[in-house]
């Protein structure tokens, strides 16, 4: 049992190369985003909490974040699940310390982070893909270029600490997100293969 996490800024394709990794690895996930997205939808009192921000294209306040997090991971320690994928997280160093204390705390060391994969995109790239993305998503954030452009800043304004603790653990690897979605994947499989067995 254990962990790989996906980082890389808004629309750069994680969530797509994370559905193939599903397939190909038979991971179970915690995508933060999308759990938000639905207490959002079902009116709840965090959901409500998190309206005021996400949808300005700010980052949700931590302690919200986790308690949706730590739910989700108490839930697949308790099926035994064996492999877990995080999407999307953590996005600020205050995530990434939490959440190794977390894992430790409601784990143990059952899914100790093996690796983390950096989705690198241009900008330029990334708005594009979200405007091709609001067309099916129909989220909030992915239709007002402002919302887009603060999700933008607000990532590259947080990411670097992430990465600089990944990459001094010895763990962070590094992916060309620019080209297409099946260049990108032969690129992580590479990586993830040596950590983890495929189905």
């Amino acid at each position: 049992m254990a962990s790989c996490i996906f980082i890389g800024p808004p629309g750069a394709g994680k969530g797509t190369q994370r559905d193939r990794f599903v397939s190909r690895y038979g991971f179970s996930t915690i995508v933060p985003g999308d759990l938000m997205r639905e207490e959002i939808k079902k009116r709840t009192d965090i959901g409500l909490l998190l309206e005021q921000t996400v949808n300005k294209g700010l980052l949700a306040p931590h302690e919200l974040a986790m308690k949706v997090v730590e739910r989700k991971l108490i839930e697949y320690r308790d099926g035994a699940i064996k492999d877990i994928l995080f999407d999307g997280f953590p996005r600020e160093i205050e995530q990434a310390v939490a959440i190794d204390e977390s894992l430790r705390r409601l784990c143990g060391n059952m899914y100790d982070i093996r690796c983390v994969i950096l989705f690198e995109v241009d900008d330029n790239i990334v708005v594009e893909r979200i405007h091709k993305r609001s067309l099916i998503s129909g989220r909030q954030d992915d239709i007002d270029d402002n919302v887009i452009k603060k999700r933008i800043e607000v990532y590259h304004g947080k990411i670097s600490y992430v990465v600089d603790k990944y990459k001094k653990e010895g763990i962070l690897h590094n992916v060309d997100g620019n080209g297409d979605e099946e260049s990108v994947f032969k690129q992580a499989d590479s990586i993830i293969n040596k950590f983890f067995q495929s189905k």
